[in-house]
């Protein structure tokens, strides 16, 4: 059943942006943290190289991380999450404007550790890919979003529609090896064109963003994503940008980050001054 969008909105706080010293990196599609909140990491949309590239916060360029067996047609998201205590790094290659794709990608991969003392930015190679080919049951989807569920150990894909948005999960027990899975659609919600992603690390809460604002949904008792009700949805507003595909929760779940597609990507914090329920605590990444 799909949601009802309730315009809940909650007070913000945002920075003045912080600028990510890459040329390269002028289309930023996703964005993900990793060393508690220490590396910021992005990567291009449509048509560029198959890498991504790691900043400290203040902006300064540490990394440029090459994925020698994927492929980059349509990278529309990214999210960074630990299983076993070991942090991984994953990349949707899920775009399909044309809904013409008959299968999509999941790149995931184990992340570097990032010396943020480094002098000059370094080049690294991404090691054990696993490579999660997606098909959804009812033919070609158009999705800009990804997210890893802790709670379930899911990947999740958030589509990019006119008019709702729906939620796919895909299997991520096993990143070992390549496989073919076929997504399951878990949930609706009436809320156009989201364009990224995030599930803060407790599994409490996902993040969506749009063009405008963003939405931030909570998990209910039974474990799935609260869309109907009063105050099951709150929004967020988002500082202009000159085109926003990106966000994800800071090391903490009342700090995200967005950037905007530009050269240099400009990348902004925003903060909430009370956290999403009263009665519910938050969860600290």
């Amino acid at each position: 059943m799909i949601g009802c969008l309730c315009l809940l909105w909650l007070a913000v706080q945002a920075t003045e942006p912080v600028l990510l010293q890459q040329p390269l990196l002028d289309e930023s599609s996703g964005v993900c943290v990793t060393q508690r909140g220490q590396v910021v990491w992005s990567h291009n949309d449509s048509g560029g190289k198959a890498r991504v590239f790691g900043f400290d916060r203040a902006g300064k360029y540490l990394v440029e991380m090459e994925w020698p067996t994927a492929r980059a047609i349509d990278w529309e998201d990214m999210c960074a999450f630990q299983v076993d205590g070991k942090t991984y790094l994953a990349v949707g290659d899920v775009g399909d404007n044309n809904h013409r794709r008959s299968n999509v990608q999941i790149y995931v991969a184990p992340a570097p550790e990032v010396d943020l003392s480094a002098k000059a930015p370094v080049r690294r190679v991404a090691d054990g890919i696993c490579c999660l080919t997606v098909t959804y049951p009812d033919g070609p989807v158009n999705c800009e979003a990804l997210a890893y569920d802790a709670q379930r150990k899911k990947l999740v894909l958030a589509t990019k529609e006119t008019l709702r948005c729906r939620f796919f999960e895909v299997d991520a027990a096993d990143l070992s090896r390549d496989r073919t899975v076929t997504a399951r659609q878990t949930g609706a919600l009436v809320l156009p064109l989201v364009t990224g992603a995030d599930i803060s690390s407790g599994g409490q809460y996902m993040l969506l963003s749009t063009y405008g604002p963003a939405c931030l949904l909570k998990r209910n008792a039974a474990g799935d994503w609260q869309t109907r009700g009063d105050q099951a949805v709150r929004m967020i507003s988002l500082p202009p940008r000159r085109q926003g595909e990106s966000v994800c929760f800071d090391h903490h779940p009342k700090r995200l980050l967005v950037t905007s597609e530009f050269a240099p990507t400009p990348l902004f914090s925003v903060s909430w001054a009370a956290p999403p329920s009263p009665s519910q605590k938050a969860d600290d990444p």
